[in-house]
C-alpha cells in the first residue's frame, strides 16, 4: 500500500504564509478577512488579492525567492500525527514537483527537504520525490490539495484520488476524488484497503 502526499496545502501551510506577507505588505490589519485563508477563492492568489502588481512581484520575485523560506512554512493542524500514524501501516512519500518557485530559488528544493526531516523526521526525508509531474507517479492513494493536479493525476492513474480540502477546491471537486480534511478517516480508509488487499491475496 502506498500514500502520497502532496506537500503544500496538506502538511505545510504555504497558503498561510503568502497571505500573512500579503496583509503585512498591503498594511491590513490582522483581522482583515480578505487575507483570510477561508476567503482564499482561488488558488491563484493574484486573480483576487487586493494588492497592485508590484506587491505581487516582492512577495513572488524577492520575500519567497530568498533562503530558507520553504523551511519555515508552518505545519498545517494534525498532518504530523495524521501521516505518522498512516506511515505506521503502509509506506508514505511527499511529492513536489519543481515548477513556479522550485525552478527560480537556489534554495527551494534543500530548504524542502529540511522542512520534511524537522517535521516528520529523516526516515521520511527519504522519502520525498522531487521534479516528476505529480501524474508521473503512481500509487494506490494520493492526496493533493489542488484540483488540476488532481484531475491529471486521476487521468493517468487508477488509484484513489483525495482532494484535500482547502476554501480554493470547494467547487471543483475532480470525479473520483474523495474531498476531506480528516486524518481519522484517512487511516481508516488506508486500513480498510489494506485489509481488502490482504483478503484478496489469500483468495487469488
Amino acid at each position: 500500500m502506498r500514500v502520497i502526499f502532496d506537500i503544500d496545502g496538506v502538511s505545510a501551510d504555504f497558503s498561510g504564509y503568502y497571505l500573512e506577507l500579503a496583509r503585512k505588505i498591503a498594511g491590513a490589519p490582522q483581522d482583515d478577512l480578505r487575507f483570510s485563508k477561508e476567503n482564499q477563492v482561488t488558488y491563484e492568489f493574484r486573480d483576487y488579492l487586493p494588492l497592485s502588481p508590484d506587491q505581487f512581484d516582492l512577495i513572488e520575485e524577492d520575500l519567497l525567492l530568498r533562503p530558507g523560506v520553504a523551511q519555515r512554512l508552518p505545519v498545517l493542524p494534525g498532518a504530523v500525527e495524521g501521516i505518522t500514524r498512516i506511515a505506521a501501516i503502509a509506506e508514505v512519500g511527499f511529492l513536489s514537483t519543481l515548477g513556479g518557485l522550485g525552478t527560480r530559488s537556489q534554495t527551494w528544493c534543500y530548504d524542502r527537504l529540511r522542512w520534511v526531516e524537522a517535521v516528520f523526521g529523516k526516515e521520511l526525508r527519504e522519502k520525498v520525490i522531487l521534479g516528476k509531474p505529480k501524474e508521473w507517479v503512481p500509487a494506490d492513494i494520493f492526496v493533493d490539495d489542488k484540483a488540476s493536479n488532481m484531475r491529471r493525476w486521476l487521468a493517468q492513474n487508477s488509484g484513489l484520488g483525495v482532494l484535500w480540502k482547502q476554501a480554493y477546491n470547494a467547487k471543483d471537486v475532480p470525479q473520483r476524488a474523495l474531498r476531506m480534511d480528516s486524518w481519522s478517516l484517512l487511516y481508516e480508509i488506508v486500513s480498510e484497503q489494506i485489509k481488502s488487499d490482504q483478503r484478496w491475496s489469500l483468495t487469488a
